[in-house]
Order: structure tokens, then C-alpha cells, then sequence
């Protein structure tokens, strides 16, 4: 089975609902974040609006994928005929009637549609920590999703996760046993391997959340101490556990892309202090010491930075016994970085030349 697109997500928190009370066109910067096929041209006369046709469907929940998809329809061919655009205020987008027939009309395929066609997940970041939550399961009669706590660097993952659970329940899987879910992300494409046991709570809303009921996914059935560990098992379990570890000898060109890349660390303490963008993380290898004189050199996601001291959460499962596990929050120091990895917002990933060298040795 062909892997599911991932669902859009998004970095800023804007809550642009429209009521039909007081209707009117989505700001120029909100089209350019949520339109679907629109042009620099539509966003412009789409301020000059003066009237607008409001659509509301009910259905009775059972009939729901079959209402729902005469709904599109029927709103795809009025905007085809007036060649006006369409505002989704359950997803909060704006879409051509090209864009709305090739993604929510024409790849419905099957009797359930790709869930990502027709909902989006916000991330955003209220605490330091990131904050998912789906908009658009309305639609379909369920509630929408919602994941906290996160790390930077498992947002992704999560959202993956989240897409695969809302998948699920759309395909319609029962909940054998109240609070919990099994979750298996091969069953549907997903980039996973295995099965997530994922734990169901009523959620809390905030601001700018779907006006609809919000369902929280925890991690509390996963092993471990504190939420971060329990998180890492459930996410190892279902994507795998991440890299190996490559035993290695220090050597003078090993050493020197270390210093290389300690040269940068005054930079990115600054970067990291001034606030990472939407979608930046920043990790750091640090050396962790065991019984025996055992040294692991691991990653660190960075949660906060001042001077030399440092805390965040341990990303790599040690391979020896250091008393340690994947998720815990642990301190180190500026003095002991051995590498940096910086992720940008467009995806490009800074740092890591010790591992490219060592891997560029091993083959």
C-alpha cells in the first residue's frame, strides 16, 4: 500500500473562524497561508467581496461519508458555475473550484477518502512545547485530535501518527477497551512499522481550537518514568528506535570536526535563545559515562540553554547500562558538546559532520 500524504500542518496559531453573522474574505495574509490554487490576483479581488453564499450541511452521523460527499460536490459545482472561491470553515481554507474538485472530490476513490485531503493539523507552540491539533474531523461526524507536550523534533512523527489514528477511525475501527486504542500504522500506509498503543482522553480546548468535541491522544501506556520516556517507547514502537550505535576511536580529523563544530556553539545559544522558527530544532551530542569507564556519546534536543548549563530531553536509547532512557530530561554541559545537528525551517538540517565522518570511515 502506497504511503499517505501527510496532513498540512502549520507553524503560527491564527484563529480565523467566519460566522455567517459576520461574514467576511479571509485576510490577504491568511489566503496566502491557507489557499488552495489561488492566485495572487483571486487573494486581491477577494477583499472587494460584497456578497457571499453561506452553505450549511447536517447529516445524520451513520450517513455521514455519503452526505458529506454530495456535499462537495454540490459546493464544488456552485463555485464552478459562479466562479467565486470557496472558504472550508471547518479547515480554514480557501480554495479555486479546481483545488477543491482535485483534492476533496476526485481523489475520494474508495468508500473512504484519504483523511489528509480533507483535514489539516495546526502545530504551534503556547509553552516552549508543541501543540497539534487537527480541524476538519467534523465533517466527517468524529472529533477532532489533539497531542501536547511535544519536543520540536517529534512533532513530525506525531503528526504522522495523528494522521494514521484519524485514519483509522474514519475507515471505522471499533475502541475494544475504553480509553485505548491500537493503533497499527502498517494497516494504512503509514511510514511506521509496528503498532502504537495509544491511550484516549477527553481534551481540553483553547483558543482557536474546531468548535467541535477534542479527543487527546496520550502516550501513559507506553514504559517508563516520566511522559517524555513513555512517549519515546510508544513512538519506538511504532516507527522504530532511530539509529544504531557505531563504536568508534577518536582520532585527529575526528577531533578537528568536533572543534569545527564547537566553534559555532556561541551562535546557535544565541539562535536558540531568540527563539527557534516554526518547525527548528536543535540537538546537541554530549557524552553520557557508565560503570566500567563506558562512554556513550548521545543526542540532545535542547529545551533550555543558559551559559554552560544546558537541559533537554535524551533523543537515542543507550546501548549500555547508564541508568539512562530515550525521552528523559537530562543536563549537560557547554564544555563537553561534541557536534551539533541544527534543523531549519525549510528542512535542511545544519551540523553532524563527526557522524558523516565516521560513517565515510566505516564504508
Amino acid at each position: 500500500m502506497s504511503q499517505r500524504r501527510r496532513n498540512r500542518a502549520h507553524g503560527e496559531r491564527l484563529d480565523h473562524r467566519r460566522s455567517a453573522a459576520r461574514l467576511s474574505a479571509p485576510e490577504p495574509d491568511i489566503v496566502q497561508l491557507f489557499g488552495r490554487g489561488v492566485s495572487l490576483q483571486q487573494t486581491a479581488a477577494l477583499q472587494a467581496t460584497e456578497a457571499a453564499l453561506v452553505l450549511n450541511f447536517v447529516y445524520p452521523k451513520g450517513q455521514a461519508l455519503s452526505r458529506l460527499r454530495t456535499a462537495l460536490r454540490l459546493t464544488g459545482e456552485l463555485a464552478s458555475g459562479t466562479g467565486g472561491l470557496i472558504w472550508d470553515n471547518e479547515t480554514r481554507e480557501v480554495f479555486t473550484p479546481a483545488a477543491w474538485i482535485e483534492m476533496r472530490i476526485d481523489q475520494w476513490n474508495g468508500p473512504t477518502p484519504d483523511i489528509s485531503d480533507h483535514t489539516v493539523i495546526h502545530a504551534y507552540q503556547p509553552d516552549g512545547h508543541v501543540r497539534l491539533v487537527t480541524l476538519g474531523m467534523a465533517k466527517f461526524g468524529l472529533p477532532d485530535v489533539v497531542v501536547n507536550q511535544l519536543p520540536r523534533s517529534v512533532s513530525q512523527q506525531v503528526g504522522d501518527l495523528v494522521s494514521a489514528f484519524c485514519q483509522a477511525i474514519t475507515d471505522g475501527p471499533v475502541v475494544e477497551r475504553r480509553g485505548e486504542f491500537d493503533l497499527d500504522v502498517r494497516r494504512i500506509g503509514s511510514a511506521g512499522t509496528g503498532t502504537a498503543p495509544l491511550t484516549l482522553k477527553v481534551g481540553t480546548p483553547e483558543a482557536g481550537d474546531p468548535d467541535n468535541r477534542i479527543l487527546e491522544l496520550t502516550f501513559d501506556r507506553g514504559t517508563g518514568e516520566d511522559v517524555h520516556t513513555r512517549r519515546h517507547a510508544v513512538l519506538a514502537a511504532a516507527f522504530g528506535s532511530g539509529s544504531p550505535v557505531v563504536p568508534t576511536m577518536h582520532d585527529d580529523a575526528l577531533n578537528a570536526a568536533s572543534e569545527q563544530a564547537r566553534s559555532k556553539l556561541p551562535a546557535l545559544r544565541a539562535l536558540f535563545n531568540d527563539g527557534l522558527a516554526p518547525g527548528e530544532f536543535l540537538q546537541l551530542k554530549a557524552p553520557f559515562e557508565g560503570a566500567g569507564g563506558i562512554r556513550e556519546w548521545m543526542w540532545v534536543e535542547v529545551a533550555s540553554w543558559t551559559d554552560d548549563a544546558i537541559t533537554g530531553f535524551l533523543v537515542n536509547e543507550p546501548a549500555s547500562s547508564l541508568g539512562l532512557h530515550a525521552g528523559q530530561t537530562v543536563e549537560v554541559a557547554e564544555s563537553t558538546v561534541f557536534d551539533y545537528m541544527h534543523k531549519r525551517r525549510d528542512g535542511v538540517i545544519d551540523g553532524n559532520e563527526t557522524e558523516r565522518l565516521i560513517r565515510s570511515q566505516l564504508n
